[in-house]
């Protein structure tokens, strides 16, 4: 019950309480306002924490939606896609909202061994980097992927990246494809044939080469130096006649003095070019063919030649006596 004549010396009392405050009650209006402005910087606090967090995530989804490779997550048990981005979706020919939900990696594959093996990696490992998998495209082309993952098993999940390396498995291919046509046919020649390194160890040799030089392939594969294949007279010339190939990109054809296993040697004409990748001297490719038949032929052709010369003179010699006789 209110007595209101009494209420305007309740309200004046109210008000010189909050003027002034008895010095009683100076501490609990003290802690009051102290903990509203904390909350007050607490509040902030969470504001600025929740839009560095929405930042975060706006530039975690823009990089995922915009990212140059595929990114996905796929359930570990059945291989159902839970999301991929855009270039995911690019590569497997459909859209996003066609996969999501819909797709089962396991559908994909052209050899499900391959996620098998992929899948006992990863619960083995925890995650796989650069594993290689084969799949079909939507328009059921053959594809090949390296494919970098990370398992979340108590999940139920994987998520990772997925790029597309056909186009370098098919180059990889055909250039396998065109060194084994080198080297199939390099076996019919009947010359040596050579590949070397920088270093100018021998990285390759056909057949002719191992019965010419009379080295195995156990010599082989322990390292032979192509300039040590000539004899000691011939080395330094051989190595100033490839300098000037590679600066001047000349390409004579020079005969040397070859020496064999046993230490024999013979004659030969070397034809050699360098190899270069990414514009750096990467070793030199040739041919060798032994000319010792042909020194012979020409030793041969000398000495005829030294005897006709001999025996025209002598028959010359002849004639002028005869003639003389028949004068006297």
């Amino acid at each position: 019950h209110l007595d209101f004549k009494s209420l305007p010396f309740t309200f004046l009392f109210f008000f010189l309480m909050i003027r002034r405050p008895p010095r009683s009650t100076l501490f609990p209006y003290t802690t009051l306002f102290r903990s509203i402005e904390d909350l007050k910087n607490e509040i902030e606090k969470r504001r600025q924490a929740e839009e560095a967090l929405q930042a975060s995530e706006e530039r975690y989804r823009n990089f995922y939606q915009n990212a140059l490779v595929g990114l996905f997550r796929s359930r570990l048990s059945d291989g159902l896609f839970l999301d991929v981005n855009p270039k995911a979706a690019e590569m497997m020919g459909l859209a996003v909202d066609e996969i999501i939900g819909k797709v089962h990696s396991t559908e994909l594959y052209r050899d499900i061994t391959q996620r098998e093996k992929l899948i006992s990696k990863l619960i083995q490992d925890g995650e796989v980097n650069g594993f290689e998998i084969d799949l079909w495209h939507h328009d059921n082309t053959e594809t090949t992927f390296s494919i970098s993952v990370k398992a979340y098993p108590e999940q139920d999940y994987m998520e990772g990246a997925i790029v597309d390396i056909t186009d370098r498995k098919q180059a990889e291919k055909a250039l396998r494809e065109s060194e084994e046509r080198f080297r199939d046919m390099s076996q019919l020649l009947p010359i040596s044939i050579f590949e070397t390194d920088r270093e100018l160890t021998l990285s390759y040799a056909n057949n002719q080469s191992f019965e010419l030089f009379g080295y195995s392939e156990e010599d082989f594969d322990k390292g032979l130096n192509a300039i040590e294949l000539l004899v000691p007279e011939d080395r330094e010339r051989a190595r100033a006649n490839l300098v000037k190939r590679i600066a001047n990109g000349e390409k004579p054809t020079i005969e040397y003095e070859a020496i064999k296993a046993d230490g024999s040697s013979f004659p030969m004409l070397l034809h050699a070019n360098p190899i270069f990748k990414d514009g750096k001297f990467d070793g030199i490719r040739g041919a060798v063919v032994n000319i010792t038949e042909h020194k012979q032929a020409e030793e041969n052709l000398r000495k005829y030649a030294d005897r006709l010369k001999s025996f025209d003179q002598h028959s010359t010699q002849g004639i002028y006596r005869e003639i003389g006789r028949a004068h006297v």
